[in-house]
């Protein structure tokens, strides 16, 4: 009796969406998101409500873990069975990466390397993310080629902090340029001789971070109005103005912000790049949690 061949797996939804049990490349995905959802929940501000849903990356992270977990522990329902566990809510998964270092994270294949790493993504004094956290997050895989050139360009203002022994310094110039991302050209000018986080920011590649704002944001009168939500430049459109991120809130209701004018010796802003991937999506979440915002039921498993 002749044996019957091997049926093909077919790759299910969930295969598609966890990348399999064994998976390394998906695994070391994963890892990456949770490093780029810590660095920016450092940025989330500390009076401002916080549930879920989380910030993009921090509930994408989470629902992948929770997706993981389900497919290569299927019977580790309960928080109360002994065996296999894996994170299951945001501060389960905080916990984890201030308690544990990245070797012990058993619920990821991670690849080979990442046996012996005792680095943990969050340090405790003070609490922040890690330095290792940090080089993660800034090797996540590019998804656009605008994604490659702001992970290069960051990279590049790490590097010339690391270089100073001043890594902790990147996340206060990271949430400078959150918290700025137009000036204008005197502010700009300004800021060039200042120190943000122990680094004289003559000593970083600042021409390829900021660049000088394009004709197409100004109106006749020479103004450039931001926008409410993430904070950058409304683009004037006949009587109105549409702002230039395609997922924030302006694009339904435009939300004009102040105004800014050409002959403050001009205005600076971030590259665009840095404006979508950094700068929207924390000052967009933190407009929606500052306004009134009501978050959806709970999404952990």
């Amino acid at each position: 009796m002749t044996e019957s061949p091997p049926q093909e797996h077919k790759p299910t939804t969930l295969d598609d969406l966890v990348g399999g049990p064994y998976n390394e490349k998906a695994s070391l995905q994963v890892l990456r998101m949770v490093a780029q959802a810590v660095v920016d929940l450092a940025e989330h501000p500390r009076n401002t409500a916080f549930g879920p849903p989380y910030p993009l990356m921090a509930q994408s992270a989470l629902d992948r873990i929770c997706l993981l977990g389900a497919y290569r522990y299927p019977n580790a329902v309960s928080r109360h069975v002994s065996g296999p566990r894996y994170p299951r809510g945001l501060t389960e998964l905080l916990a984890w990466c201030r308690d544990r270092p990245v070797s012990d994270w058993y619920f990821l294949e991670l690849p080979e390397e990442f046996e012996e790493v005792t680095d943990r993504l969050i340090e405790s004094d003070p609490l922040r993310p890690s330095s290792f956290c940090l080089r993660l997050s800034l090797g996540m895989d590019p998804s656009t080629p605008h994604r490659e050139v702001e992970k290069r360009v960051m990279q590049e203002v790490f590097d010339a902090y690391q270089k100073q022994g001043k890594e902790e310094g990147y996340l206060a110039f990271r949430r400078s340029i959150i918290d700025t991302p137009v000036m204008t050209g005197r502010d700009f000018s300004l800021q060039r001789m200042s120190v943000i986080g122990g680094v004289h920011l003559q000593d970083l590649p600042m021409k390829h971070v900021y660049t000088e704002v394009h004709d197409k944001y100004f109106d006749p009168t020479g103004g450039a109005a931001t926008c409410m939500h993430c904070g950058l430049l409304l683009i004037p459109k006949g009587s109105s103005s549409v702002c230039e991120v395609s997922f924030c809130p302006s694009r339904e209701q435009v939300a004009v912000g102040p105004v800014l004018h050409r002959d403050e010796g001009g205005l600076h802003h971030v590259i665009r790049p840095i404006r979508e991937f950094v700068v929207a999506p924390v000052r967009i979440d933190r407009s929606a949690r500052t306004s009134g915002y009501v978050p959806s039921p709970d999404r952990e498993l």
